[in-house]
């Protein structure tokens, strides 16, 4: 599929001032897959962690639909919308049928630019994320793990407003249908969005230095000594204290460097 993406990617060229759209009609498909792409930025892991419960917290309703026909239309296709959160980017995804894809399709786009975001949904949003989170491994990789039960909805309101904008986006449409329509369809309904003024950084949100950073590879400390042979002396013992101290994740190192301190992920001897 990356082939045909990379082949057909200028099926629909976009005036600058429009949110890019990518369409890949085929008419082996059952359905067609419509996905948005959000871009990110640089983000302190106050913000990141931020980011990554804004995604699932936009599921939660949108203004103009009822949640009952949030999940009627854009379940149409048998699948619900879903979303997936990384690092640089987010990516929204809705299945729709060949039949009365407008529905499905405007729906998808009002959760994008109308997310409801109440103080009770995001507030479950944040509850389930900490709750995931909590393990100091996890904090030790990916330092907004640490953040997550520090954030307040209007954290997550902020996010939204500061991501969700026409120049962060770009749509990928996929599957039977013709091309333009699509293009077409979501430039119109986009037309029609009030986008509010950029907002400003909460104080609690502002750079500030990661504990860790992730993205800047893996860095390896490695301690050696001299090796154990059978002639040194208590070389039992030595073998031993070796095997208690850091071989296995029931070891000291193990215990007290990963899952007590979080200082990092990985500690063997």
């Amino acid at each position: 599929m990356l082939g045909s993406l990379v082949c057909l990617a200028a099926i629909v060229a976009q005036p600058s001032s429009q949110v890019p759209v990518l369409e890949v009609p085929s008419s082996n498909d059952e359905y067609i897959v419509l996905q948005a792409w959000v871009n990110g930025y640089d983000m302190s892991a106050e913000e990141a962690s931020a980011w990554r419960v804004l995604g699932p917290a936009m599921l939660a309703g949108c203004t103009g639909y009822t949640p009952d026909q949030v999940r009627r239309f854009t379940t149409l296709a048998g699948k619900p919308m879903s979303v997936d959160v990384f690092d640089d980017t987010m990516r929204f995804e809705v299945l729709l049928p060949q039949e009365g894809w407008e529905s499905a399709a405007r729906v998808f786009l009002t959760i994008l630019t109308q997310a409801w975001l109440r103080d009770e949904d995001v507030e479950a949003q944040i509850k389930s994320a900490s709750y995931r989170s909590q393990e100091p491994w996890a904090i030790a990789l990916e330092p907004w793990n640490l953040m997550v039960d520090q954030l307040k909805p209007s954290d997550i309101k902020f996010m939204y407003e500061k991501v969700i904008r026409p120049e962060n986006l770009s749509f990928v449409a996929y599957g039977p249908i013709e091309a333009g329509v699509m293009s077409k369809f979501v430039q119109g309904e986009l037309g029609r969005w009030r986008v509010p003024p950029r907002p400003a950084t909460p104080k609690n949100l502002t750079k500030k230095e990661a504990l860790l950073r992730s993205g800047t590879g893996l860095t390896s400390i490695e301690l050696r000594c001299e090796p154990v042979t059978p002639s040194t002396p208590f070389n039992s013992a030595r073998v031993l204290a070796t095997y208690a101290l850091g071989v296995g994740k029931d070891t000291t190192l193990y215990r007290k460097v990963r899952e007590e301190k979080a200082l990092a992920y990985d500690v063997d001897g």
